[in-house]
């Protein structure tokens, strides 16, 4: 069979929470959907460059604003859904492959918006669930928690994902000048990476942040740090909770928190990124705008905090070597 002719299921992961009490309850969502309300586990499409365990916890934290800790695999699922056509829309004949994972979640965010489509969160137990079947946006939703209920758990690691599937930076055409910076006339590329490593409060929330909120891809870990792909760059973020009190200096205007780390991207990347951001109602400690306007170094800039304090900025020239200009 040809490549465009041959069938191919659509990946999704979901999040099974149970808060452990008596009777337990199990968090859903309430969604729009063209059927009208329904009630799903927090789920979603997985992206691309990002393993399922990151997908989920990224959907977790878009659809209920609660930082999402995968402990084992509950199943992997298999389910057709099908819409007929109607006057306004084209038939639809899905077949979605379900992995589903369980764990805890934190309290929610404050101030972190839920995904478009979200109507709410709520907790529901074994026999409200089951009360509402009508209601579920899938079966797998039953499906997987009467498998949660059995005892189904598999260790993460039976699910691997290579590294050629993470997220990679574009690798973009660069020359040398004569200080042996290379660059392009567009954007900076094929410039060693840099490493940082920085001090988090906890794991499970910088997860959430890094790998869930701007999609870093995460490599090493242990108890007690991880590694991420910050748009092509090492960070480790490292278990330290004792911080000292962040110092502000003045930049054109605005109070700069010190110390900040973070990426210089290309125009255009910065406005998508900036405005994904918003969407996920990340709130800014300076919002995104332009810092010395018709100046050298005229560039756009913008500053928030991941959840343990850690100021990061990302900024973009439309000039790129305006970077070290004087």
């Amino acid at each position: 069979m040809s490549s465009p002719d041959r069938w191919r299921p659509s990946v999704t992961v979901a999040a099974v929470i149970c808060d452990g009490g008596s009777p337990a309850r199990y968090l859903l969502v309430e969604e729009h959907t063209p059927e009208g309300l329904r009630l799903n586990n927090p789920a979603g499409h997985l992206d691309a460059g990002e393993s399922p365990q990151q997908g989920v916890v990224r959907e977790a934290l878009e659809e209920t604003a609660r930082v999402f800790t995968p402990q084992a695999l509950v199943g992997v699922y298999l389910a057709r859904f099908q819409r007929p056509a109607s006057a306004t829309s084209a038939g639809e004949d899905i077949t979605y492959l379900r992995l589903a994972y369980c764990g805890t979640v934190g309290d929610e965010l404050p101030g972190l918006a839920l995904d478009t489509g979200i109507v709410r969160t709520l907790w529901l137990t074994a026999e409200e669930m089951r009360a509402s079947a009508a209601r579920h946006r899938s079966p797998l939703v039953l499906q997987c928690l009467e498998d949660h209920l059995a005892g189904r758990r598999y260790p993460l690691e039976i699910v691997s994902t290579d590294a050629s599937v993470l997220a990679q930076p574009p690798q973009l055409p660069a020359r040398t000048d004569n200080a042996g910076f290379r660059r392009t006339t567009t954007a900076m590329s094929r410039i060693a990476p840099f490493h940082l490593a920085f001090a988090v409060a906890d794991l499970a929330s910088t997860r959430a942040f890094y790998g869930g909120l701007l999609g870093c891809a995460e490599g090493r870990s242990s108890p007690e740090w991880i590694d991420y792909n910050l748009f092509g760059h090492q960070i480790v973020a490292h278990l330290a909770p004792a911080r000292a009190d962040v110092h502000h200096n003045e930049v054109d205007g605005h109070d700069v928190p010190v110390p900040h780390f973070g990426v210089v991207l290309e125009w255009d990347q910065f406005h998508s990124f900036a405005a994904r951001l918003r969407e996920q109602g990340v709130k800014f400690v300076i919002e995104p705008g332009v810092r010395f306007a018709g100046q050298v170094g005229e560039q756009a800039t913008m500053f928030f905090k991941d959840p343990s304090g850690n100021a990061l900025e990302f900024k973009a020239f439309k000039d790129i070597g305006q970077l070290f200009a004087k």
